[in-house]
């Protein structure tokens, strides 16, 4: 056991490790790194570096499992200014070409003026790998490739589109807010638009108006803020009285426009569209100010152009047109020619994501939970789902829910353990099972909550932990939940085969191992899968780390670091087991009765007048009644997640507050309850002695009985006892089902009751032989032999 725990340590710390957030951090580029320069510090361009260091990350594991050497090359990133973002990127280029590192990355800032030391660069052997923005010169300016973020030849098209859509079939009036005149691809956007609208007759009402461009005084927000409201001065004093709409192919631009017209309350005028990052335009986009934008996966652009300079430094590709590139999972891509330049080769990430106002706000919490939210962003965010999700709440009441049946099952593996004779039942050696697995889970999950989740995780109230300790809770919490719904399988069987099947004691402990070893195996394989798939991850709103994708709700359109298809294997994992487990419950519990019932009727039948039919009876429909109620303790509490499971979705979340209501209120609801499920389990199991207990002192209280039955007199070996066994009755109710059976298989001849009656015949014998039975046990001699097997 304790080799086996250390194992699991040491994989819990390899992988959580191997799965740590990188961050954006510079440190000095050596001959072994890669050099990554975006234009300057700001949000989507910090995200192309986190993409590329999320493929640097990928790439290292990949060679680490398949025996490389080193893993795959450091991205370090060297930011320019943004004032003198033109000279620091020449500087940059020139640093890391005398440093000799392995490759440059680059979106290029500087124009032509850069070309010749990026030609340096190559001439030194040294691959230039461009993103977001080329080299015009391309192969002859030393480029290896362009990672172009979409075919930007759709670009003009998708912003005539938007301004369509958002003016309406009537048309109407618009301007362009662009950075600088000399902003190369914002005006070849500009000039693609315009051509777009003059050849297609649907623009034909869209009306270019004023000075059709306009440029703030100075490139950053106050610069934007200023011409923005001038353009609504303009509106206003009727100089552009039909002015409606500002097109902004400008991430800064848009923002910028976009708040200024919200904060002025500008937004029942003019609007604003453009290419935009979905977490600077929220508030302005569900204010109405901004109801249409669009933009291109920036962790993708950064993602696939380390896929394409780790090709070219390994050797995987010479960077010629017509090779393709396994870019892990965007998949296999084309390296083609560039139409838009002369010797230029291009590959394209992916294409234009719409945003508008029912997809904007899920794309803004992404970004926030990867941490590229402003403050007054991420301000909006957390008092928004701060209050909505109750987050408090999520993160204390599982400490109370969880610690309660933590502590009942604990007492109860504790007495079950104690008692020789209890240690030799298999029902209570699948009790301990179960238990022990309901205790994972209560303290590992409900209890523990939000502490192990990483300390920086938006929104967590409590979190105190980092990516291991999460990667700890998630291992720990599956090992649990998946064994306890294998468990409880085992123990609808042990019922199924002991009444159904009238299996003995000697054949239930034949096949008992079955019991065990199938719902510890299933539950510790699934539990270390998790670890290498990396879906160990704080969940949004269920208060814990456990299987979910990070970033939250990302899917093929937004890119996810860790986790990805984690719903799939939450049902293969847990969910398709809790599935299987109610139809053997439905099935077993049906068969169940199905055969009480018979048993009692055949009984009934064959031993009417009998002193001890009501007693079979009983105890028939008490065993029935037991596997019942342990079937809804663990039926009941499940209800729940398994409704979350379907309607917790981005679409129920981001597409409909009631919807999203609801998901919050079952959140609570499963948090209160699910954990219970351990503690329900520990009453049905004490339930036969409370019962009997009650019988034979019916006149105390009921906390009185409840303290007797929890805390009874310890026996000889210190155990602890139920008087009406699960097992004894079992047994009774077979051994009457079996008697009934034979009668009702094979009738015999009457036989001469007074030829083969003797002195000491008791009644209950002559009636036994009256109704022909061909065998029998004294009441006295299988009590003796049921409480060996008793539980």
């Amino acid at each position: 056991m304790k080799t086996i725990l250390v194992g699991i340590s040491i994989m819990l710390a390899a992988v959580s490790n191997a799965g740590t957030i990188p961050s954006i951090t510079a440190v000095p580029a050596t001959s072994d790194d890669i050099v990554i320069i975006p234009k300057y510090s700001q949000n989507n361009h910090n995200q192309m570096v986190l993409g590329a260091r999320l493929a640097q990350k990928e790439l290292s594991r990949s060679s680490s499992t398949r025996g490389g050497g080193g893993g795959a090359p450091n991205v370090v990133a060297s930011y320019p200014s943004r004032e003198n973002s033109h000279n620091d990127q020449i500087s940059i280029v020139q640093d890391a070409t005398e440093r000799g590192v392995q490759a440059i990355m680059m979106a290029n800032n500087a124009g032509k003026h850069v070309e010749k030391y990026t030609m340096e660069a190559s001439r030194d052997g040294i691959p230039v790998v461009t993103y977001d923005s080329p080299l015009k010169g391309g192969q002859d300016a030393g480029e290896s490739l362009f990672v172009s973020p979409v075919d930007f030849g759709l670009t003009g098209a998708l912003m005539a589109d938007m301004t369509l859509s958002i003016l309406g079939p009537e048309g109407g009036d618009f301007v362009i807010l662009s950075s600088t005149p000399n902003a190369t691809n914002q005006n070849g956007w500009i000039v693609s638009m315009k051509d777009a609208i003059a050849r297609d007759a649907k623009y034909s009402k869209l009306k270019l108006v004023g000075d059709e461009v306009y440029y703030p005084r100075v490139d950053n927000a106050d610069g934007y803020e200023e011409i923005t409201l001038k353009l609504v001065s303009l509106k206003k004093n009727a100089t552009l009285p039909n002015l409606s709409l500002i097109m902004a192919p400008t991430t800064s631009g848009a923002a910028a426009a976009a708040s200024a017209l919200y904060k002025h309350g500008h937004c029942a005028i003019m609007q604003v569209s453009g290419l935009a990052l979905p977490v600077e335009m929220l508030e302005a986009s569900q204010a109405g100010c901004a109801p249409e934008f669009a933009l291109f996966n920036n962790l993708d652009i950064g993602y696939l152009a380390y896929y394409v300079t780790h090709a070219l430094i390994s050797g995987q590709i010479e960077g010629n047109e017509g090779e393709n590139i396994d870019a892990g999972r965007l998949g296999t891509i084309d390296i083609q020619s560039d139409p838009s330049r002369e010797n230029a080769l291009w590959i394209r990430s992916g294409d234009f994501i719409k945003y508008h106002t029912e997809n904007v706000e899920r794309a803004s919490y992404i970004d926030c939970v990867m941490g590229f939210c402003d403050d007054d962003t991420a301000d909006y965010l957390e008092d928004r789902f701060m209050q909505k999700y109750k987050k408090k709440a999520m993160a204390i009441i599982p400490k109370f829910t969880g610690m309660l049946p933590f502590y009942a099952l604990f007492f109860l593996v504790q007495h079950i353990l104690r008692s020789k004779k209890q240690r030799k039942s298999p029902y209570s050696r699948i009790i301990v099972g179960l238990s022990t697995a309901d205790m994972f889970s209560s303290f590992f999950g409900f209890f523990l909550s939000t502490w192990p989740m990483p300390s920086d995780t938006w929104l967590a109230y409590g979190a105190t932990g980092n990516t291991r300790t999460c990667t700890m809770q998630g291992f720990f919490f599956q090992l649990g939940l998946c064994a306890a719904t294998l468990y409880q399988a085992s123990l609808v069987s042990y019922y199924f085969f002991t009444i159904v099947k009238g299996w003995g004691k000697t054949k239930i402990k034949k096949w008992e191992p079955v019991f065990h070893v199938v719902p510890c195996t299933i539950a510790l394989g699934t539990a270390i899968a998790g670890l290498f798939l990396r879906l160990y991850n704080p969940l949004t709103r269920g208060s814990m780390c456990w299987i979910k994708e990070y970033p939250p709700y990302c899917d093929g359109s937004m890119s996810c670091e860790r986790g990805e298809g984690a719903l799939k294997y939450r049902w293969g994992f847990v969910y398709g087991f809790v599935l299987v487990t109610f139809a053997w419950l439905a099935c077993a519990m049906i068969m169940i009765f199905h055969d009480v019932h018979t048993t009692e009727k055949r009984a009934r039948k064959y031993r009417h007048g009998r002193h001890d039919s009501s007693s079979a009876h009983s105890q028939s429909r008490e065993v029935a009644a037991q596997a019942l109620l342990y079937s809804l303790a663990y039926s009941i509490p499940w209800i729940w997640g398994l409704i979350l499971s379907f309607i917790n979705t981005a679409a129920g979340v981001f597409g409909s507050a009631a919807i999203d209501d609801a998901i919050t209120a079952l959140n609570i609801v499963n948090v209160v309850i699910f954990p219970l499920q351990g503690f329900l389990n520990v009453f049905v199991y004490v339930r036969p002695r409370y019962i009997e207990a009650r019988k034979r002192d019916p006149d105390s209280s009921v906390m009185q009985m409840a303290w007797r039955t929890m805390f009874p007199k310890a026996e000889a070996d210190g155990g602890f006892t139920i008087d009406l066994s699960l097992a004894n009755a079992t047994r009774r109710a077979s051994l009457v089902g079996r008697r009934s059976s034979t009668l009702f298989r094979t009738p015999p001849p009457k036989p001469n009751v007074q030829e083969h009656a003797h002195d000491g015949d008791s009644n209950m014998e002559i009636e036994n032989k009256k109704a022909g039975v061909l065998e029998y046990l004294p009441e006295e001699n299988e009590d003796d032999v049921l409480e060996n097997d008793g539980a």
